[in-house]
């Protein structure tokens, strides 16, 4: 099973924009909060001039599972 974090924000315009991290750590509510914060407050990531990650929207945690058919070896 593959697991991935995905950081929810929105641009300065309003549009969502995520930061995906795999194999994450558990991590809770607050933590996910206060890093997230950090990301905002630092306003470094910017595309034509346009803040990308303006906003906090939320924090998801994705697990997607694989199950095999057949091994060609």
């Amino acid at each position: 099973m593959t697991k991935v974090l995905k950081l929810i924000f929105k641009d300065e315009n309003g549009k969502d924009t995520v930061i995906v991290l795999h194999n994450p750590k558990d991590v809770d509510a607050d933590t996910a909060k206060s890093v997230m914060q950090k990301i905002v407050d630092a306003n470094i990531f910017e595309k034509a001039g346009l803040n990308l990650y303006a906003t906090i929207v939320g924090a998801k945690y994705y697990e997607t599972q694989s199950t095999p058919i057949f091994n060609a070896k």
